[in-house]
């Protein structure tokens, strides 16, 4: 038995009185030598080309080991231990004894860095090139630090919207701006002639945005000129009356004029007429009151009466509005 491989030769017996020349001699001892071995014996093949059969493991060009894969019919690389490799991809961390590199993974198997075993510890192969980076939160915190003090001097919104609304509430034209109109029209009975004043009611709010009319009177929101605008339509009840005369008022706080209109009585008392005055702008102080009143003198024959706002709410109504600040 050879010293360097473990096999031994044999030859199976000569035909008895066989007599051979010298090349048949090396024939008929070759074609009955056999080798045996204790062990497992393989054999490979190399070369550029997969052979296209199992014939033993395949060296291609005598570099990669490749194995027959029975299923596919064909050679395949042969797969190397992670040990001998000496890494590994998983989800918990290796003994460093038997592994270099560690790819750490999660535990749906996704990979989160490559691990470099040093001083006692796994470490993240970029952990010192990381480490000359700011983290992404300290980054956030820095931007918006610098974001504030960039923005220390303007207004917040909230800030901004009080000063507009401010600024918006200081333009004078329009302010207090107001209309309202009767409801229904009033009656004023009359037994004998007689002079009176009747008070309008109005009972219906077609604008007052700042909410300045209440209790039939309008109060000022501010210091300023104002413009005041009223129309009344009057008519006696029938041709009982004789004469009726009217004066239509704007009055402030306890009875100030503002302006009035006087009617003087018509040919025929009880068709309707309108009386329309107009007054401003007129300086004004916040809180002072303006209401309208309607002066009247009536001459009867018998029992009769005073309408006002017979034609509705376009010949009753009460308006006007500030114009500029004082």
């Amino acid at each position: 038995m050879s010293s360097l491989i473990p096999v031994a030769f044999r030859v199976s017996p000569f035909p008895t009185n066989a007599d051979y020349t010298p090349q048949e001699f090396a024939d008929a001892l070759v074609a009955r030598m056999s080798i045996e071995s204790p062990t497992t014996i393989s054999f490979f093949v190399s070369g550029p080309t997969a052979p296209t059969s199992n014939v033993g493991p395949w060296l291609k060009n005598g570099l990669t080991w490749y194995v027959f894969d029975t299923p596919t019919a064909a050679y395949v690389p042969q797969v190397i231990e992670s040990q001998s490799l000496m890494y590994i991809f998983q989800n918990g961390a290796p003994d460093h004894n038997f592994y270099t590199f560690w790819g750490s993974l999660d535990g749906s198997g996704k990979a989160q860095s490559i691990q470099y075993f040093s001083s006692g510890a796994w470490h993240d192969v970029y952990e010192d090139t990381f480490a000359l980076y700011t983290k992404t939160v300290d980054a956030n915190t820095i931007i918006d630090n610098k974001i504030a003090a960039a923005l220390l001097p303007y207004s917040t919104t909230s800030q901004m919207n009080t000063a507009i609304a401010t600024a918006v509430q200081g333009v004078a034209f329009g302010k207090g701006a107001f209309q309202v109109v009767m409801g229904s029209s009033q009656h004023q009975a009359i037994a004998v002639s007689d002079s009176g004043t009747i008070v309008p009611i109005f009972n219906v709010v077609a604008a007052d945005p700042d909410s300045c009319f209440s209790g039939n009177k309008y109060t000022c929101p501010a210091n300023g000129y104002y413009i005041f605008n009223v129309i009344l339509q009057v008519s006696a009840d029938d041709s009982n009356t004789t004469d009726l005369g009217t004066i239509c008022n704007i009055l402030k706080n306890a009875g100030v004029g503002l302006a009035g209109n006087a009617l003087q009585s018509q040919v025929n008392p009880a068709a309707a007429t309108s009386q329309a005055v107009t007054v401003g702008p007129v300086l004004m102080n916040i809180g002072d009151q303006v209401y309208i009143t309607l002066d009247y003198t009536i001459t009867v024959s018998a029992p009769s009466g005073i309408l006002v706002g017979g034609g509705g709410p376009a010949g009753a109504q009460f308006s006007g509005l500030m114009v500029r600040s004082a």
